[in-house]
């Protein structure tokens, strides 16, 4: 096309490469939007897949969750899945951190600053468990699956374990003598159980009415 509307005079010599450096020019200027316009592509399809993901776990949890099932939520073939996640541990640690940006924890740090240790748990669990009902449909799935699943229990003992036990710490006041402070350290674990907060309103009652409970029942291991 350059070629003939740059011929003149029938000497096109100089024009064939004058037209050649023009096309070379113009595909050279096209390239970066052909890349990212690719990459653009790319970061939709893994963005596809890993709420695919999510979507399952929260529904039938990672121990029965198939790649072939993956990659028939997010309309990709199961190449295109191990392509954007070579290793199950690759897939998890992008669904953990898609569902943790939608479903950030509490801030516990003015709980923290309470001094009264009841009106601290208080503080505490009234915050923790209105999360527990956000996060149930996907936590009580992964806690139940994560002990057949290595890469996920690695997930948690790096991520939600260690929130809990810096809640642990937050609830047992100071100046208790071992045995009191290893039984507080006990019943702290047992009142941010996610499992206390399903027993808890499994009863009917709320999640404020389930923190008082297990407020009051902690500051009576307390006394």
């Amino acid at each position: 096309m350059f070629i003939d509307w740059l011929i003149v005079d029938g000497d096109c010599g100089p024009c064939q490469y004058s037209a050649y450096s023009m096309s070379t020019e113009n595909n050279n200027r096209r390239r970066p939007y052909r890349l990212k316009a690719r990459a653009d592509q790319q970061a939709l399809t893994r963005q596809r897949i890993t709420k695919a993901v999510v979507e399952l776990h929260e529904t039938a949890g990672p121990a029965g969750t198939t790649v072939s099932e993956v990659a028939e939520r997010a309309g990709v073939g199961r190449v295109t899945v191990y392509k954007h996640f070579p290793t199950e541990a690759d897939l998890f640690r992008a669904c953990s951190a898609h569902w943790a940006a939608e479903h950030p924890p509490p801030d516990f740090s003015d709980c923290a600053k309470i001094r009264d240790p009841e009106q601290r748990t208080r503080c505490v669990l009234g915050r923790l468990y209105p999360y527990f009902r956000e996060a149930h449909p996907m936590m009580s799935r992964i806690l139940r699956d994560a002990p057949l699943l290595p890469a996920l229990q690695d997930i948690l003992d790096n991520g939600w374990f260690p929130i809990m036990r810096q809640l642990g710490r937050i609830l047992v006041p100071g100046g208790l003598n071992a045995s009191s402070r290893r039984r507080a350290h006990a019943a702290a674990s047992v009142i941010l159980d996610l499992r206390t907060w399903e027993n808890l309103t499994g009863t009917g009652l709320d999640d404020a009415a389930a923190a008082e409970v297990a407020a009051k029942m902690y500051a009576g291991i307390l006394d």
